[in-house]
Formats: structure tokens, C-alpha cells, sequence
């Protein structure tokens, strides 16, 4: 499958891009929600900029920790206001996401449940290292292999790609 488009899901940051373009959307990945309800009402940047101007009765919090989405409801609601701005985007089956080496399989599961039920159609999940890799260009499917260091905000991974297979 072609995937259209792709978002990468950093620990400060999230990353939407179309294939073929430069990046669309970088967002930060706090979100700002009410005790009490739990209600997110302000989401990336916006949320960023209330860290430590909150007021009283306001959290902001972030949705991936450590290259690990550990909020899949507040990941799913904030992707899918992302791609509201785009309503084309939502009628593609083909988004792919990179997560960190880190998460559990049953943690990415529900990540992508979560956006399923949002109503963002036909969600991939892919290893961010494996994306790193081919953003850089690399031919992963080659026997011949490839060594990737990624170093993002709050964790750095390395791996060995041959075959496709890290």
C-alpha cells in the first residue's frame, strides 16, 4: 500500500506530511484540559504556550512521553483536529504513523483504535526508526545494511536495517 500521508508522533512535537511535499503541520504535543472533566480544550502550540501560565483548574499535559504515546485519547482527538483543517485528508485510507521503538504493541493497538474511532480512516503504524531511515534516503529492503542513529527531544534510538528488518 502507497501511504499518502504520514505523522510523526515526537515527544514534543507532531509532524504531518503529505508524500512528495515538504512537512504540512508541526505542533507541539501538549494539550491543555480541565480537571474535573477532563476536557481538552487547547491543543500544540496554543497549549504550549499556557505551560506555567495555566490557571488554576487547568492541566497541560503531553500526549507522548519519551517516544511513547502514553494519551491515546488526547493523540487521536488532537491528530483528528489536525486533520480537520484538510477534510480531504480524513477521506484517504492511507495515514501512516511512526511510534518509538518503545511502546508496547498493545499501547500502539489502542493508539490506533483510538483514531479509528475518531474517524480517521485507515491507519498504518510503522517504527519511527524505520521512517528516520527512509527520510534519510536509505534503501532499507536492501541486503546490504544500514545503521540509523535518531535523536529526538527525549530519547535517542539506534538500529541495524537489512532486509527490512531492524
Amino acid at each position: 500500500m502507497l501511504w499518502e500521508y504520514g505523522i510523526d508522533a515526537g515527544s514534543e512535537n507532531l509532524r504531518l506530511v503529505k508524500r512528495g511535499t515538504p512537512q504540512i503541520v508541526r505542533e507541539s504535543t501538549y494539550t491543555a484540559i480541565r480537571e474535573g472533566r477532563g476536557t481538552p480544550f487547547a491543543w500544540g502550540d496554543r497549549a504550549l504556550m499556557m505551560l506555567g501560565r495555566a490557571p488554576k483548574g487547568v492541566s497541560i499535559v503531553k500526549s507522548v512521553n519519551q517516544g511513547v504515546v502514553d494519551r491515546a485519547n488526547l493523540f487521536a482527538k488532537w491528530a483528528r483536529i489536525i486533520l480537520d483543517e484538510d477534510e480531504a485528508i480524513l477521506k484517504k485510507s492511507t495515514i501512516l504513523v511512526s511510534v518509538g521503538g518503545a511502546m508496547r504493541k498493545d499501547a500502539a493497538e489502542e493508539m490506533q483504535k483510538r483514531m479509528l474511532d475518531e474517524g480517521i480512516s485507515g491507519v498504518g503504524l510503522v517504527s519511527s526508526i524505520l521512517c528516520s531511515a527512509l527520510g534519510a534516503g536509505e534503501k532499507v529492503m536492501d541486503a546490504e545494511a544500514v545503521c540509523v542513529l535518531d535523536v529526538g527531544a527525549e530519547q535517542m534510538q539506534a538500529a541495524v536495517i537489512s532486509g527490512g528488518r531492524i
